[in-house]
């Protein structure tokens, strides 16, 4: 039976904190202020996941086509893309949503870049760990 030492959990330690620290201080500081951007974050984690299944399953299913991987690479692609357009709209509904119903988001507002740069960190911070939690 191996047993691990304490030099390599230590490292493992090590890489762990080097790895996530820019995550989890992107998350701490742009992030977690804002409600709305936290719900984008897990909406566009679970939204890359279904594309990632979609794509997947399509894979498993053309086993004639697996010679063709360009062909796959060009699907997943148009995927992604119809998954990160889906976060777009439904981040716009759910800001028209809270305006529809008086509650103002500490957002600016829809066009400035102060409010698109804060989102699309929240988006690739979801996609992102997700990702990383897949694979």
């Amino acid at each position: 039976m191996w047993l691990a030492s304490g030099a390599s959990a230590l490292s493992f330690a090590g890489v762990l904190a080097a790895t996530f620290s820019p995550a989890l201080v992107l998350f701490a500081t742009v992030v977690s202020r804002h409600p709305e951007l936290v719900l984008l974050m897990v909406g566009a984690a679970f939204l890359w996941l279904c594309a990632m299944t979609v794509v997947a399953a399509v894979w498993a299913a053309l086993v004639p086509a697996r010679g063709a991987l360009w062909l796959l690479v060009v699907y997943a692609a148009l995927v992604q893309e119809a998954c990160r357009w889906a976060t777009y709209a439904l981040f716009e509904r759910l800001m028209a949503g809270l305006r529809a119903v008086g509650l103002q988001a500490a957002m600016p507002s829809p066009r400035s870049a102060a409010r698109t740069v804060p989102a699309a960190v929240a988006c690739g911070l979801g996609a992102g760990l997700m990702q990383t939690r897949v694979v």
